[in-house]
């Protein structure tokens, strides 16, 4: 309330509530998770205008991550939107969406995109899959490496030779 003309400032009590609930809204999972405070863009000082109103207003930024990938054994190549080719990071906004891909190399079978928190994204077991940035600390980075493993199998057969002498007690070796 006040009059015309009347300075209306949100104090830094009302403020450091006001962040509190926003706090405590985030712990519970609700709405603000993944956004910051940005007091440049707010405005929460003022006057009340001839016309009895005010408006102050109060903006949050969307916390933007980075995600880096890492090429594990037997992959050849691996790519993503927004994804810098020579440091295979990138940034990306709370809830983003996000395409990467991983080719193995000749002989090996991807296996999974293995995720340095599994607590906050856990391992994904498409080549080529989307997925959207999850919530992290403010200014955080998630890893993920792309896993293959060896689609090669070896069947060893061995036949001993005829007439061969084993030492008394020995037997033939037939697998290894």
């Amino acid at each position: 309330t006040g009059t015309t003309d009347s300075l209306i400032t949100i104090s830094n009590e009302n403020r450091q509530a006001i962040e509190s609930q926003i706090e405590a809204a985030e712990e519970n999972g609700e709405k603000f998770a993944g956004f910051t405070y940005n007091e440049s863009k707010s405005t929460i000082t003022g006057k009340i205008s001839a016309t009895n109103t005010l408006e102050l207003t109060i903006y949050y930024d969307r916390n933007e991550y980075e995600l880096e990938l890492f090429k594990g054994t037997g992959i050849y190549s691996i790519s993503g939107t927004k994804i810098n080719e020579s440091t295979l990071t990138g940034r990306f906004y709370y809830n983003e969406p996000i395409t990467i891909n991983a080719e193995p190399n000749l002989g090996y079978s991807f296996v999974r995109w293995a995720s340095s928190d599994t607590g906050k994204l856990n391992d994904i077991l498409l080549k080529n899959p989307t997925f959207n940035m999850p919530l992290l600390p403010a200014g955080g980075r998630i890893a993920l490496t792309a896993e293959a493993e060896p689609n090669i199998t070896y069947e060893i057969e061995y036949t001993g030779l005829e007439g061969a002498n084993y030492a008394e007690g020995e037997e033939n070796p037939t697998s290894y």
